[in-house]
C-alpha cells in the first residue's frame, strides 16, 4: 500500500511539474456516503469481528488541480455484533462518530472520470452495548485510502472508495463505501 501512495503521489507530481492547466473546476466540493466497515482485534488467542456501518461526509477544498485538502466527519449507521473467534456474542460494536483531515492526491481521466488517494488522520469512538457491556472508547490514528469518481455532470459525481481507518494495538478498521459528491 506504501508503494501505490508513493506510486500516486509522484504521478501527480510529474502531472504537475509539467505544467498542469489553469484550474478550470470549482475548487470547493462536498461528499456524503453509506461505509460498510470491517472491525477487527487479533490478540491471541482471541479473534474478535464487527461489520458496522456508517455515513460519511467530506468537505474538500481543492488548492491545486491535483491535490485537496479535505475534512471528514463519519457517524454510525448501524451496528455489526461481535464475533469471538468465529462465535456470536450478543454485543453490538457501532462506530459513534469519526473526525479527521485528509490530503487527497489525484489524477483526472479526462472530463468523466478521476482517481484519489487520501492521507491524513483519523479520531473515532466506538460504543460496545448489549449482553450487559455498555462500554465506549476513542482514538485516533493514521488513515488513508483510494477511490475513484465518475462525473454526472460538471458539478456532481458518483464515488467509490475504499478507506483503512484505523490500525493500532491489533485493531484493525477498514470498509468500502459509495458516495455522492457536488463540486461549487
Amino acid at each position: 500500500m506504501k508503494k501505490l501512495l508513493k506510486l500516486v503521489v509522484s504521478a501527480v507530481m510529474t502531472v504537475s511539474a509539467a505544467g498542469a492547466m489553469a484550474q478550470s473546476q470549482p475548487a470547493m466540493y462536498a461528499e456524503v456516503g453509506y461505509s460498510s466497515l470491517k472491525v477487527k482485534l487479533d490478540e491471541a488467542p482471541f479473534s474478535l469481528k464487527a461489520k458496522p456501518s456508517a455515513l460519511t461526509g467530506v468537505f474538500g477544498y481543492k488548492f491545486h488541480p491535483n491535490m485537496a485538502v479535505e475534512g471528514f466527519l463519519g457517524m454510525g449507521a448501524g451496528s455489526g455484533e461481535v464475533k469471538v473467534n468465529g462465535l456470536q456474542s450478543g454485543v453490538d460494536l457501532k462506530v459513534s462518530n469519526s473526525v479527521g483531515v485528509f490530503f487527497r492526491p489525484s489524477l483526472s481521466l479526462g472530463d468523466s472520470a478521476e482517481l484519489f488517494a487520501r492521507v491524513g488522520y483519523l479520531h473515532s469512538k466506538l460504543k460496545l452495548s448489549g449482553a450487559g457491556v455498555n462500554e465506549s472508547d476513542s482514538d485516533g490514528s493514521v488513515a488513508y485510502g483510494l477511490g475513484g469518481n465518475i462525473f454526472l455532470t460538471k458539478q456532481s459525481y458518483l464515488q467509490l472508495n475504499w478507506t483503512h481507518f484505523y490500525k493500532k494495538d491489533g485493531v484493525k478498521i477498514e470498509g468500502f463505501g459509495v458516495g455522492y459528491g457536488f463540486r461549487f
